[in-house]
């Protein structure tokens, strides 16, 4: 962990538009068999987080995905080294968003992938 990079680890998230409705966030979850899609807006850069309960909520209430997503998000580079974030991978409910200097998401870290790069 003290030589690799969260490049190395991170894996590619399924997402979904700011522009996207409810419907197609909860395609995308049950597509890829997850509870959660990272929102993006039209350049790819990281608007936040939906949870399947917020999209379901968003589809009975008439909302847009923009009203029912999660902003904070924890966030980090593809060049900071896995150690560095051991820290809040241990501590956040989601998984950490990997963002580059424009903000645009790159992919994402798991808890799972932070814990197996020590083996």
């Amino acid at each position: 962990s003290k030589v690799l990079t969260v490049r190395n680890i991170m894996i590619t998230p399924s997402i979904a538009r700011l522009t996207d409705g409810p419907e197609h966030a909860i395609h995308e979850m049950r597509k890829n068999a997850l509870s959660t899609v990272y929102v993006v807006d039209d350049r790819l850069r990281l608007a936040g987080i939906l949870t399947i309960r917020e999209a379901i909520r968003a589809l009975r209430e008439g909302l847009s995905i923009e009203q029912v997503m999660e902003r904070d998000v924890p966030t980090t580079s593809p060049d900071v080294m896995v150690s560095d974030i051991m820290p809040v991978a241990a501590e956040t409910p989601y998984p950490i968003a990997v963002v580059d200097g424009d903000g645009q998401l790159k992919g994402i870290v798991t808890k799972a992938s932070v814990l197996s790069s020590l083996i």
